[in-house]
């Protein structure tokens, strides 16, 4: 990685320049695609101003701090140049999700579907006394969306698991993080 350190109404030390070269280099473990960084150090006032420029290979980053000390201001800008490469670098490294299209599901040959209702098997759930175990009842008033979306709420809240009504088959369904993803639980009422 090139660092170009200059300072705009003052003079930069070798110690500085030290301790810039020191910071920087620890933002190689978040991306190793960093080409270059600028660094500007200047005063206003009684500020100490640090505004650092990364350049990667595909995306540039920024980050201005001004604190009483240099050393301050520069620290506090690597810490916000650091939170911003790891979220692009989480941001590469997710698995990426199957493009889910906005069209009916249905079922794939070959793929074991479990929960179909067999009349003779069919329980009445109050009669079995479930609900003394249950410690907890949630009520949802599912809302129909489609599944790319019930998989972005389910993400935006923090959830495990995301009950709606599949807005292309009209069915009540489940979506839930797994191993491998995402799997749908799509409900069939004979």
């Amino acid at each position: 990685m090139q660092i170009t350190v200059k300072g705009k109404n003052l003079e930069v030390t070798e110690a500085l320049r030290d301790y810039t070269d020191k910071k920087l280099g620890k933002l190689t473990k978040y991306s190793d695609s960093i080409i270059s960084a600028d660094v500007t150090f200047s005063t206003e006032r009684s500020w100490h101003i640090a505004e650092i420029n990364i350049h990667t290979n595909n995306a540039n980053f920024r980050a201005e701090e001004k604190t009483a000390d240099m050393y301050a201001s520069l620290d506090s800008a690597i810490e916000k140049l650091e939170k911003q490469l790891r979220k692009q670098k989480e941001k590469t490294t997710r698995k990426p999700v199957k493009a889910l299209e906005n069209v009916p599901y249905e079922v794939p040959d070959g793929i074991p579907v479990f929960g179909d209702a067999d009349e003779e098997n069919d329980e009445d759930f109050e009669d079995v006394g479930l609900e003394e175990d249950v410690k907890l009842i949630r009520r949802v008033n599912p809302k129909p969306i489609y599944v790319k979306d019930a998989i972005m709420d389910m993400e935006s809240r923090g959830h495990g698991f995301s009950v709606f009504v599949n807005a292309a088959t009209g069915r009540v369904n489940v979506v839930y993080k797994c191993q491998k993803g995402y799997s749908l639980i799509d409900t069939i009422v004979k």
